[in-house]
């Protein structure tokens, strides 16, 4: 089962025309310019946090916000992309690309700590104790893996 059909077995019917909607857009924007793709994430992000600074707090689960997790995730994250992106354009040895995989690993390192020793993690750990979350994640990110590498090299190929 792919990570896509997880969510779509998990997710609640009502929302599955929702969740149906990116891959079409996307596809009605790109031959526009691919770039589209990118911003139609910026009202919709818009609007996803004004409907959440509306939701109450859950009643089952009180815990704060993980402003250090989502900090270092964004860090790490952040650098692992802008290194993919410019080691395509400047080589992978160029200094930047190699700082901005160094201050990936780095944060990232820090997140995977933070959320073991944390109280109110972003991401908690023991969500890797369930089989079905395991795999969908393993599926997910050797799916983005692969292609990122395939993307990379026919990149730093040409």
């Amino acid at each position: 089962m792919t990570p896509d059909a997880v969510i779509v077995n998990i997710a609640p019917p009502d929302i599955h025309r929702e969740l149906a909607s990116g891959p079409l857009i996307g596809g009605v924007l790109s031959p526009v310019s691919w770039r589209l793709i990118f911003f139609v994430n910026v009202p919709a992000g818009a609007v996803a946090l004004a409907v959440l600074a509306r939701a109450g707090r859950s009643p089952r689960h009180s815990a704060p916000f993980d402003w250090a997790g989502q900090a270092v995730a964004v860090a790490g994250m952040g650098g692992l992309t802008y290194g993919a992106i410019e080691a395509g354009a400047t080589g992978i040895t160029a200094p930047s690309v190699l700082a901005a995989f160094a201050l990936a690993v780095a944060a990232l390192t820090v997140f995977g700590l933070l959320q073991a020793r944390g109280r109110h993690p972003m991401l908690p750990l023991s969500l890797f104790r369930s089989r079905t979350f395991s795999v969908a994640v393993g599926t997910a990110a050797s799916k983005s893996l692969s292609c990122t590498t395939s993307e990379l090299g026919w990149r730093l190929a040409g």
